[in-house]
């Protein structure tokens, strides 16, 4: 029984390991193809150093006509969205609180002074910038969300 079930085991190891193998190889070919196309856009290449000059680590995926850029700038983590013209539809830069602008933390932490802001995100689309701050306290999850100084929470979790 201890030998069927560690034959088990193993089998499942390395299917496991084979399927993640492809997946990982699938993905970086996707990556490779993305790229060819994109050095092939000087356009495109232009208006994602327009906007991120000191953008480090970019990988490059195609997404529909548009092309998903992910990479790192300022050190926090990023991604942007560019249509095939080279237009920036969106772009979303990951944070912590340090990264918010300080009238915004200080209203937020004015009306949520017993949360943690665990996680910050800063998104650009269409000429408006938008703040999603994940919090927690001991009672609860919240996702605010913040525009034109409104704050709107927009997800709450009790924990049990």
């Amino acid at each position: 029984m201890k030998i069927q079930l560690a034959a088990v085991l193993l089998g499942m190891g390395l299917c496991c390991a084979f399927n993640s193998a492809m997946c990982s190889e699938k993905a970086d070919s996707v990556e490779r193809a993305a790229r060819v196309m994109i050095k092939d856009n000087i356009v495109l290449v232009r208006s994602f150093v327009q906007y991120f000059d000191n953008a480090t680590n970019e990988h490059w995926y195609t997404h529909g006509r548009d092309y998903l850029v992910k990479f790192n700038i300022h050190d926090r983590e990023a991604r942007a969205l560019f249509n095939k013209d080279g237009r920036l539809v969106y772009s979303i830069l990951f944070g912590t609180e340090k990264n918010l602008p300080d009238d915004i933390r200080y209203e937020v932490r004015s009306n949520y002074f017993d949360y943690h802001i665990t996680k910050t995100s800063e998104v650009k689309e269409a000429g408006r910038i938008i703040w999603v701050i994940d919090m927690i306290n001991d009672e609860k999850h919240l996702t605010l969300r913040v525009e034109n100084n409104e704050m709107e929470e927009v997800l709450k979790f009790i924990k049990d």
